[in-house]
C-alpha cells in the first residue's frame, strides 16, 4: 500500500510506501512524512493501516483541515481512506492512496522531507542520503502526473467559482437592503414633511380665526343683541324643568353632548332635544367649585399690597364722609361692592361655572351640524329625588367657538382683563336666567 503526495504543482507528485500500523504526516521533522507547505499543520493527520490491509485517518485538528471529497474531516473522528480516493490538506496539498500491485513505481522509504534546494533528504536510522528532485520525477509516470495535478486544478476551480458566486450573491442582498433603507428613510421623511406642514396649515387657520374672532369681538357694538337667541324664542324654565326626566341621550344629536360631559354619579347628566332646541343638564357642585377656585386664585394673584391697602382704606373713609356730608336726594344709598364681593354673587358664579364647563368639555368649535341649534346650559342641584335648577344660560351654537377662545386667552393668558370684565363683554352671546 503506498501513498502519492501532491504538494507542489511544478515539482509533481512523491509516492511513500506505508508500511507501518500507525504513519504521522505534518510539516515538522518528527512525522513519519514531512511536508514542508504553508497549509500543513505541525502535525496535520494520522494514517492507520490495519491487519486486514485497510487504511483509516483521523485529523490531529488542523489548522486549515483536511477534506475528504471536499468535505472537511472532524478532527478526532476516525474516516476511512479508500483505495484511489484523495484527501486535500488545505487548499494546494493531495493525498492518494494507490494498490502497491499497481502500476511499476520503486517503493520510497518513509521520514522524508522537501528542501528549499529542490531535493529530498531520505532519513535512515543509521544513515542520511540526498536524493535530486529530478530523478525522482523519471520514476513517476506522466499520466498519473497529469491525472493528479488535474484533479487539484478542477477542485480549486470549482472553490473559486463557488466563493465567486457567495460574493456576488452578498453584494445583490446588500444593495437590495441598502434600497429598501433609502425607500423607507425617504417615505419617513415625506411623511415627516406633510405632517409638519399640515401642522403649520391647522396652527395658521386656529391664528387666522382667533385673530378675526378677537377683531370682530372689540368691533362690535355693546348694545346689540343679534349674537343672542332671540328673548321670544327662548325655552322657559317650565319646559326645561318639565323635560328632565326624558334624558336618555337616544337621538344621535343627543349623543354627541352625552359623549362631553360628566355623566355623574345620579346619571342626571345628559342632552335633550326639545323642539330643535339642545338643553344640556349639569349637576351645579362641581363647576361651582372650579369658579370659586378660579376667583380665589385670581384674588391671591392680583391681592394689593400694604400701601396699596391703605391708600384704598383712605380713599373708602374720604369717599364715605363726601357721602355723609351730600344731601341733595333723600334716595337710599347704595354701596359699591369690591372686586371680591361681586365675583362672588351667585349669578356671576354660576356665569363663571358654566363657562368653565362650555371650555373643558366643549373647547372645540361644534361641527358644522351641531351649530344651527341653540344650546341650554342648565345648572342644578339634586336634593333627594327632587331636581332644583339655579342656573340657566342660553346661546347660539354658533357662537361657542367665539366664547371659548374669548374666554380662555383673556381669562389663562391677558393681563389687563380681569373675571368680571370677561363676564360683562361675553354678556353680548348668552341669555341667563
Amino acid at each position: 500500500m503506498r501513498l502519492e503526495v501532491l504538494a507542489d504543482n511544478k515539482s509533481g507528485a512523491v509516492i511513500y510506501v506505508l508500511n507501518r500500523p500507525e504513519i504521522y504526516i505534518g510539516s515538522t521533522v518528527n512525522n513519519d512524512i514531512v511536508i514542508p507547505a504553508n497549509e500543513v499543520s505541525k502535525k496535520h493527520l494520522k494514517l492507520i493501516i490495519t491487519d486486514d490491509k485497510k487504511c483509516f485517518v483521523i485529523d490531529q485538528g488542523s489548522t486549515n483541515g483536511s477534506f475528504i471529497d471536499d468535505e472537511r474531516m472532524i478532527p478526532g473522528k476516525r474516516e476511512e481512506f479508500k483505495m484511489f480516493s484523495s484527501i486535500r490538506l488545505g487548499e494546494q496539498v493531495l493525498l492518494t492512496l494507490l494498490d502497491k500491485d499497481k502500476g511499476e513505481v520503486p517503493e520510497l522509504p518513509l521520514r522524508e522531507q522537501f528542501v528549499e534546494e529542490k531535493k529530498l533528504v531520505i532519513a535512515d536510522e543509521d544513515k542520511t542520503r540526498i536524493i535530486s528532485l529530478k530523478s525522482l520525477q523519471k520514476v513517476k509516470t506522466e499520466k498519473v502526473r497529469k491525472k493528479r495535478l488535474k484533479t487539484l486544478e478542477a477542485k480549486l476551480k470549482k472553490k473559486k467559482i463557488v466563493r465567486k458566486d457567495k460574493a456576488s450573491i452578498n453584494r445583490s442582498i446588500i444593495t437590495a437592503i441598502l434600497i429598501i433603507g433609502g425607500t423607507y428613510a425617504a417615505m419617513k421623511t415625506w411623511d415627516l414633511a406633510k405632517a409638519r406642514k399640515a401642522k403649520r396649515t391647522i396652527i395658521g387657520q386656529i391664528k387666522e380665526t382667533q385673530l378675526m374672532v378677537d377683531e370682530e369681538i372689540e368691533s362690535f357694538d355693546e348694545s346689540s343683541t343679534e349674537l343672542r337667541i332671540p328673548a321670544n324664542i327662548l325655552l322657559p324654565i317650565a319646559e326645561i324643568a318639565k323635560h328632565v326626566d326624558d334624558v336618555n341621550c337616544s337621538l344621535p344629536e343627543e349623543l354627541y353632548f352625552c359623549k362631553r360631559m360628566p355623566r355623574g354619579n345620579k346619571k342626571k347628566n345628559g342632552a335633550v332635544n326639545i323642539n330643535g332646541q339642545i338643553v344640556i343638564y349639569i349637576e351645579q357642585k362641581e363647576w361651582m367649585d372650579r369658579a370659586q377656585a378660579l376667583i380665589t386664585s385670581f384674588i391671591e394673584n392680583n391681592a394689593p399690597s400694604d400701601s396699596e391697602q391703605d391708600k384704598i382704606a383712605a380713599q373708602r373713609v374720604e369717599k364715605q364722609k363726601l357721602d355723609e356730608d351730600a344731601s341733595e336726594t333723600d334716595e337710599p344709598k347704595v354701596e359699591a361692592l369690591s372686586l371680591n364681593e361681586e365675583l362672588g354673587t351667585l349669578e356671576n358664579l354660576n356665569r363663571i361655572a358654566t363657562l368653565t364647563y362650555l371650555k373643558t368639555w366643549l373647547g372645540k368649535p361644534l361641527p358644522q351640524d351641531f351649530q344651527p341649534y341653540n344650546i341650554y346650559v342648565v345648572l342644578y342641584s339634586y336634593e333627594s329625588t327632587n331636581m332644583e335648577i339655579q342656573s340657566v344660560m342660553a346661546l347660539k351654537g354658533s357662537s361657542i367657538s367665539q366664547v371659548n377662545i374669548r374666554y380662555s386667552e383673556d381669562f389663562f393668558k391677558s393681563k389687563k382683563f380681569t373675571p368680571l370684565k370677561i363676564i360683562k363683554k361675553l354678556e353680548r352671546y348668552y341669555r341667563i336666567y
